[in-house]
């Protein structure tokens, strides 16, 4: 009896075998769960790892103010600009289609009228002298918007033919002007960059600019000696 006593008493009871077994299982616990940790830390430290929704909700939690940042920015930059479409087509006149609009008999005119052309209300006519002795009947310039003066005899309306003339000298345009609010169709004369000039009234004239006439101006062109002098009705 004695022998039983002291063996059940020397034996292990079964309250320790259960508590150093909950131990064991609580220390592997804890060691899957610190891998677990180091695993995910690890992960986390990894470049262009991409975080999940859950991820990105754990850490939002975690530091709010940089994400409120990151909110901001996307909603404050600006869209992307659309890409430019196709040209849109051009359907004004060429150099070369608006030169053959511009042309009379084949040959290219070195003047277009402006859009504010016009017939004049008043009968202009030009009185052409030479050394003071008029030539011939006047010439009426009243019945269409613009007369061409020069050599070329195809195209010009008024033909000067001295030999220093180009073959578009100059021309006679009529204009639809306001001047303090009397609007009115006048005569202005240009020089058409002749070689040898024109001249009103004594003066060369700059090249392409309209000069406006006025009753018995008197004009010349390059060396002619013959006198175009302007009278109205």
């Amino acid at each position: 009896m004695g022998r039983w006593d002291k063996g059940v008493e020397d034996a292990p009871c079964a309250t320790d075998r259960d508590e150093k077994r909950h131990e064991k299982r609580h220390e592997k616990r804890d060691e899957k769960r610190d891998e677990k940790v180091l695993e995910d830390k690890l992960v986390e430290d990894l470049p262009g790892r991409r975080t999940s929704k859950r991820d990105r909700d754990r850490e939002r939690s975690r530091s709010p103010a940089r994400w409120d940042k990151e909110e901001e920015r996307t909603k404050t930059d600006p869209a992307p600009e659309a890409a430019p479409g196709p040209p849109k087509p051009e359907f004004g006149l060429s150099g070369l289609l608006a030169a053959e609009t511009n042309t009379t008999h084949g040959v290219l005119l070195k003047h277009q009228e402006p859009a504010e052309k016009g017939l004049p209300a008043k009968k202009w006519r030009i009185y052409v002298f030479k050394d003071t002795k008029p030539l011939d009947q006047p010439l009426m310039i009243h019945k269409q918007s613009n007369y061409l003066f020069g050599r070329d005899r195809r195209v010009v309306d008024v033909a000067t033919d001295h030999p220093s003339c180009s073959l578009q000298h100059a021309v006679i345009q009529y204009r639809t002007t306001d001047k303090r609010g009397d609007i009115a169709v006048r005569p202005y004369l240009m020089d058409l960059k002749s070689t040898n000039g024109t001249v009103l009234n004594g003066e060369r004239l700059e090249p392409e600019r309209y000069y406006e006439l006025l009753p018995k101006d008197v004009i010349t062109f390059g060396e002619s000696s013959r006198e175009y002098v302007i009278l109205t009705e």
